[in-house]
């Protein structure tokens, strides 16, 4: 009989590990969605840059010039994906009162920030 209850008791253990970690294994849809919006922008910014520099280029200052806006853009674009997906992430673990560091620990984003 103990030895059953040991391997009920592992079973629910188990079970409960499983239903923490599968609420946590993707990013919410808000966050994809949000990413998705900031790529947008952030290529019809850098559309702009670059139809503006083919109009009014005049060498190689100007394409240094072009070159450190695009870089700025990829990296303002890729600062306000991240930081939307760790909002929308933030905003998802305190539903089910799940510690934010461990959803993002078992996020897609694999890093552990706010412990």
């Amino acid at each position: 009989m103990n030895e059953q209850k040991q391997s009920l008791e592992a079973l629910q253990d188990i079970k409960r590990m499983m239903e923490r970690s599968s609420k946590f294994i993707s990013l919410s849809g808000w966050s994809g969605i949000s990413a998705g919006v900031c790529a947008l922008i952030g290529a019809w910014l850098a559309s702009k840059e670059l139809s503006l520099w083919y109009i009014y280029s005049s060498g190689y200052d100007s394409y240094r010039s072009l070159l450190t806006k695009l870089i700025l853009i990829g990296v303002g674009t890729f600062a306000g994906a991240f930081l939307s997906a760790l909002l929308f992430t933030a905003l998802r673990s305190k539903k089910p009162k799940c510690r934010f560091g461990a959803a993002l620990l078992q996020g897609s984003y694999g890093i552990c920030l706010f412990l």
